[in-house]
């Protein structure tokens, strides 16, 4: 959603929102912020849309408890967005 480093936010919240009703996405990991890691702003506001609007998975069921995400060094935030259409595009 956000290229090579994250900070190309090519989608907006309403096309997320579109996306989660459609069923065909659900879960978006988000970066720290930190460099070659994305973060939550973004021109677009699809990153703080769902910050905002989804559910934090904790990270003990998805990464084993660790902090890291892998990748380009620094942990990230998964948000399960099912269900949450109409807040992802009010949140937009």
């Amino acid at each position: 959603m956000g290229g090579f480093t994250g900070r190309e936010t090519v989608m907006s919240a309403g096309a997320i929102a579109r996306l989660v009703a459609a069923g065909d996405a659900r879960y978006f990991l988000l970066g720290d912020g930190t460099a070659f890691n994305g973060g939550t702003s973004g021109a677009t506001g699809a990153p703080a849309a769902i910050a905002a609007a989804c559910r934090t998975v904790s990270s003990s069921v998805w990464n084993g408890g660790g902090t890291s995400t892998g990748g380009f060094g620094g942990g990230g935030t998964l948000y399960d967005c099912s269900g949450k259409a109409a807040a992802l595009r009010a949140a937009g």
